[in-house]
């Protein structure tokens, strides 16, 4: 059995010029984990625990409380990452521009979210 990956590392990453290798290298790693986006990387972390952690307690399963462990680690991720983010930027741009612009979108996952789940426990149970 054959794979297509050895095939593409050497043929045509050695094409690739040195300088956008090493971009891609820098672009990853510790760089991209301290830099400005690590608080939200460090928030969805916090935020699985602790959503985790509420769910085990059962509030997932209808409606009413589904919201609060969805809600709670979607703060999480805002918290720390805005809170990381205005190191680099101020605080009022860290809202500004690390929270407000996702609020619409989070507003309509966690709403899927909170019916979702609870009829998936109805539909196993």
């Amino acid at each position: 059995m054959t794979t297509l990956a050895p095939t593409l590392t050497t043929r045509f990453l050695p094409a690739v010029d040195q300088k956008l290798r090493d971009l891609l290298l820098v672009s990853a790693g510790a760089a991209y984990a301290f830099g400005p986006t690590g608080g939200y990387l460090l928030g969805f972390i916090v935020a699985a625990y602790v959503t985790g952690w509420l769910a085990e307690r059962g509030l997932e399963r209808n409606f009413s409380t589904s919201i609060l462990p969805f809600l709670t680690g979607t703060l999480v991720i805002y918290a720390l990452g805005a809170a990381w983010l205005s190191c680099y930027i101020g605080a009022a741009a860290a809202i500004t521009h690390g929270i407000l612009p996702f609020l619409p979108g989070d507003l309509v996952k966690l709403l899927l979210a909170a019916l979702a789940l609870p009829a998936a426990w109805k539909l196993t149970n």
